[in-house]
């Protein structure tokens, strides 16, 4: 059964320090748990799009070489994204704000055999029409498949705050698994406690990652505290993607929402070790999912 993989694919040009040239790499956290999963063995269907351009060209044939399908539109750009990454972290600036990848999640009904599971990043819920269609898919889902969400905007001082938080907890409440940064999780949720989470919205499993620190797993059966891998770090971008896209293929692995929902602590735990391991890899290279190729 395949992974409906629903959100962002883009092209990121990272700059490393003081390097005078970025590089570029495919990016877009959809993109980068599509690749994840199918690096881990999963079938994968991309719901986003690139442009017919330059860029989009660079995303495709990137996807394409762990065998990931993305169509490309004539009438939209490739989402740019311009990453610089220093000592004291990683600044991103998105270089296109309207994308073919948001359009493509916008047309997008669903269609064929039921998926094993529906991901979507938090990117949809900045764009309206996307996030009405990513919204309406969980809330329509098969009840065997799981759906994952991973809220990987921040809040912050934007004008339009509150209808985030509320496209957020649409979300949230929809969902089986939910994946957060620190900051989000304050920004979002006013830092509640975990447990208290998992009761209010339903979920079957809380991610909770903070930085190059690691992650908390949270179950209604029990938790795992994970440090971070040991990593040579380069580049950080997209860690939490292959963090996300290991542990989402062993819950697959063990059977989705029933394994979910009998998970205690020593469960979690031996699903989040390969994750972690797998995010450190990961930031030994340039770009977030470079390693996967090798």
């Amino acid at each position: 059964m395949e992974c409906w993989v629903l959100g962002d694919a883009a092209l990121d040009c990272i700059t490393i320090g003081s390097a005078e040239r970025a590089e570029e790499r495919q990016g877009g956290a959809a993109a980068n748990v599509a690749a994840g999963l199918a690096r881990h063995g999963r079938a994968v269907r991309l719901v986003s799009a690139v442009g017919a351009d330059a860029a989009g060209a660079a995303v495709q044939a990137a996807l394409a070489r762990l065998g990931i399908g993305v169509e490309a539109r004539a009438d939209l750009p490739t989402r740019r994204l311009e990453i610089g990454v220093s000592a004291d972290g990683s600044r991103v600036r998105l270089l296109t704000p309207e994308t073919a990848d948001m359009a493509a999640v916008a047309a997008f009904q669903g269609g064929g055999p039921a998926p094993a599971m529906i991901y979507t990043s938090g990117t949809v819920l900045l764009h309206t029409a996307a996030y009405e269609a990513a919204a309406r898919l969980f809330e329509q889902a098969p009840p065997a498949a799981l759906r994952a969400f991973d809220s990987n905007i921040r809040v912050g001082s934007a004008s339009d705050a509150p209808q985030r938080i509320a496209r957020f907890r649409r979300m949230a409440a929809q969902a089986d698994v939910l994946k957060l940064g620190r900051r989000e999780w304050t920004e979002f949720l006013g830092a509640a406690d975990p447990q208290r989470l998992l009761a209010a919205f339903g979920l079957k499993l809380l991610v909770l990652t903070d930085a190059g620190q690691g992650a908390t797993l949270y179950a209604p059966g029990g938790a795992a505290q994970l440090g971070a891998a040991p990593a040579a770090c380069l580049d950080p971008t997209g860690a939490g993607d292959a963090f996300l896209a290991r542990l989402l293929a062993s819950v697959l692995e063990a059977g989705g929402r029933p394994a979910l929902e009998a998970a205690g602590g020593a469960a979690l735990e031996r699903w989040g070790r390969p994750a972690a391991a797998w995010a450190a890899r990961i930031t030994e290279r340039v770009g977030a999912t470079t390693a996967y190729l090798e």
